[in-house]
């Protein structure tokens, strides 16, 4: 989205999302503000500001344009903690003393974004150190990308393996960080939005498969798009910074193959229920995990089910469920977080079968931090 091209009337309509925002950040966090003025301003000096002598919080424009409403939402979280300082706190505090940190603290703000000032260089390569990170971080998620390269072959059996692999590949790598006491990664979270208003059975599947198998925490969630000013179902991905951006990886190739294998066995199927391509996807991502509970279980009787063993897929000595660090880190971004339990889907057991068959012969491509412009996701391989 060019800067230029926005209208006058999106940037009303940014506005009174902000505002919306703004109240749901309240309730969220129990604040009692007073609604201010939200404006959005038209400089690239600062990323938002805050006047206390006309209750006005102004963000920038380019903040929104170029760096997403995520961004937006810390920045005006930013300039709320002044808020906070004026109104709660009683006002006359240093710019950013002690007290600006509790109520960054407060509205669960990141340490970037609660710092002495929110300068624009600050925005200018976000994904920059949870993407290339230390030397240790870098080698693992090469030799993941390399697995995972392995399943362009034309063999499915061994595309199937490459996924296996790259899952013992990352329990292996945990073992040895704890075997010489290494610190643990940073934990970090990533947004997928859904672009859509409804979360699919088979994506909640393809969730529930990361979180079980890939050492993260998937949530469902919400996020505004400020370019088609509609809010869209999205997950977000919670964890230690390399079992992050594998499973953000992993999300994009399952809903992108579930698609193209789809697309390949519709045709000649009798009827045009809705409901059919729902039973067969669900049917390949059953598929999909059930080759590796079984490949689960086969290393831990080869490893004889001892951890010392090198056949580490059953190893998991920091589970994410157990992991204080990401579980604060979800609880400051989601303080009022529930529990749901989702909708009964009656699914056909023909096309379900069908899709098992077609799961349990997965195939995953190339490869981690290899982006894309096709429309395929993130780090995803275009089709021949």
């Amino acid at each position: 989205m060019d800067v230029r091209s926005v209208d006058a009337g999106l940037l009303q309509a940014w506005a009174r999302q902000l505002q919306d925002d703004f109240g749901q950040i309240c309730f969220q966090y129990s604040l009692h503000l007073v609604h201010p003025v939200i404006e959005i301003i038209e400089t690239t000096e600062t990323l938002g500001r805050w006047q206390r002598h006309i209750r006005t919080i102004g963000i920038s424009r380019h903040v929104v344009v170029n760096h997403g409403w995520d961004m937006t939402i810390n920045v005006l979280k930013h300039e709320m903690a002044h808020q906070i300082c004026d109104e709660l706190f009683g006002g006359h505090e240093m710019p950013h003393d002690s007290r600006f940190r509790q109520a960054c603290d407060m509205l669960g703000l990141p340490e970037e974004f609660s710092r002495a000032r929110l300068h624009p260089a600050l925005l200018q390569t976000p994904m920059a150190a949870a993407t290339h990170g230390d030397d240790r971080r870098g080698r693992l998620i090469e030799k993941v990308r390399k697995v995972l390269a392995l399943s362009q072959s034309a063999n499915e059996h061994e595309a199937r393996l490459a996924l296996e692999m790259a899952v013992r590949i990352m329990n292996r790598h945990e073992l040895e960080r704890a075997e010489v006491e290494r610190p643990l990664d940073k934990v970090t979270y990533r947004i997928i939005s859904l672009a859509r208003q409804r979360v699919r059975l088979y994506q909640r599947l393809i969730a529930s498969l990361l979180s079980r198998h890939f050492n993260v925490r998937l949530i469902h969630s919400r996020i505004y798009d400020p370019e088609a000013d509609a809010v869209y179902r999205s997950f977000e991905i919670f964890g230690r910074r390399d079992y992050v951006e594998i499973a953000e990886y992993c999300y994009h190739f399952l809903e992108h193959r579930l698609a193209a294998l789809w697309h390949a066995h519709r045709h000649g199927l009798p009827g045009g229920a809705r409901g059919m391509k729902n039973s067969y996807c669900c049917g390949v991502l059953q598929g999909f995990e059930q080759n590796l509970t079984r490949n689960r279980k086969d290393e831990k009787a080869a490893g004889g089910g001892k951890a010392g063993g090198r056949h580490l897929d059953v190893v998991q000595l920091h589970p994410v469920a157990g992991d204080r660090e990401v579980e604060a880190l979800l609880a400051r971004r989601h303080p009022r977080l529930k529990k749901q339990g989702g909708r009964k889907t009656r699914v056909d057991p023909g096309l379900y079968s069908l899709g098992m068959a077609a799961g349990r012969e997965i195939t995953l491509r190339a490869g981690i931090g290899e982006g894309t412009a096709d429309g395929c996701g993130p780090n995803l391989l275009p089709e021949n």
